[in-house]
């Protein structure tokens, strides 16, 4: 056996599967790889089970149908929306993602933007063309609701967090202002955070920081 060759192709691997996955990934404005099963609870004590995702652009629930994804518009009679184990709740005409603990409340806005990616011009540099953010809210315009997008559009979280706790709703949008929230242990919070390397593009660690913050006393 050549060893040296083996210990060459382990060492590549970790990097081989890395851009595997990273090539897996879809590229699409949607919160979720895939239309599920969802439920929407309507105000009037009823419930249907439909095809759904939350297109983060656009800030909107959308159905799947046999040849079509309609955004649900008119969303005053709902109540809220599950999807894939994910609690929906309405506020002010909007979706928020909501996480419950024993003690408080997480609300998750989901959110991003989207811009193509920079093309070399002129002495090479490159620009990023914002024409497309114009284009994509307009609702007739075709391809809007597609699953899958072109590598050519790339999306960014604009996710927004609020805490509420029995003194109100906070904004937890950062370090310092989580911190803020619970005055009493800045320096836990802030020491579990550089610990855990918490990215606040990620609602998933935002919810674990929560967590956290729900287990310190008052």
């Amino acid at each position: 056996m050549n060893y040296p060759y083996v210990i060459l192709v382990m060492c590549f691997l970790p990097v081989i599967l890395s851009a595997q996955m990273q090539s897996s990934e879809i590229n699409t404005p949607y919160l979720f790889a895939e239309f599920t099963t969802g439920t929407l609870f309507y105000s009037e004590n009823r419930h249907s089970e439909v095809l759904l995702n939350y297109h983060r652009i656009k800030d909107q629930m959308v159905v799947a149908q046999v040849n079509a994804r309609i955004p649900i518009d008119d969303i005053e009679r709902l109540d809220s929306v599950r999807i894939d184990g994910h609690v929906f709740i309405k506020k002010e005409g909007s979706w928020l993602e909501i996480r419950r603990s024993k003690k408080h409340d997480l609300l998750i806005k989901h959110h991003a933007t989207m811009q193509i990616e920079a093309k070399e011009g002129a002495f090479g540099t490159k620009s990023h063309s914002t024409q497309v953010n114009q284009v994509a809210f307009g609702d007739q315009v075709a391809g809007n609701y597609d699953l899958i997008w072109s590598e050519e559009y790339k999306f960014l979280p604009r996710n927004e967090y609020f805490f509420i706790t029995n003194a109100g709703l906070h904004k937890a949008n950062n370090l310092s202002q989580v911190a803020k929230i619970f005055a009493k242990h800045k320096k836990a919070i802030k020491n579990y955070a550089l610990n855990m390397k918490v990215d606040f593009k990620s609602p998933d660690q935002v919810h674990q920081l929560f967590l956290f913050c729900d287990t310190l006393s008052e």
